[in-house]
């Protein structure tokens, strides 16, 4: 556990670096955190990002691991349905894409 802590730390330290060599421009990470430029710029000086902030900045600087966490997620939540018996038959969620899309032509 100590080492996951200091991984982490190591890590949180480095995001400026990350950032400034990722090939995204500071205005995309403004968007993506949904800050003012002014308010972007001071965390990126003092390192100060949230935890949320960092999922997010992570997720954009590596969107291939973050797209395939993702989807092992999705796969496990799904294997957690079919053992609680939670799943619906092949007819009847075809029947539901029809109502949903094609009812009202």
């Amino acid at each position: 556990m100590v080492n996951l802590v200091k991984d982490y730390n190591n890590y949180i330290s480095n995001i400026p670096h990350l950032i400034g060599e990722s090939p995204y421009k500071s205005e995309y990470f403004v968007n993506l955190l949904d800050l003012k430029p002014a308010t972007y710029y001071r965390k990126l000086k003092l390192n100060a990002f949230t935890n949320h902030e960092i999922k997010l900045i992570t997720n954009a600087l590596y969107p291939k691991e973050a797209y395939l966490d993702e989807i092992k997620a999705d796969i496990a939540e799904g294997r957690r349905n079919i053992e609680n018996g939670e799943v619906v038959s092949h007819e009847v969620v075809m029947e539901r894409i029809k109502q949903k899309y094609f009812s009202h032509q």
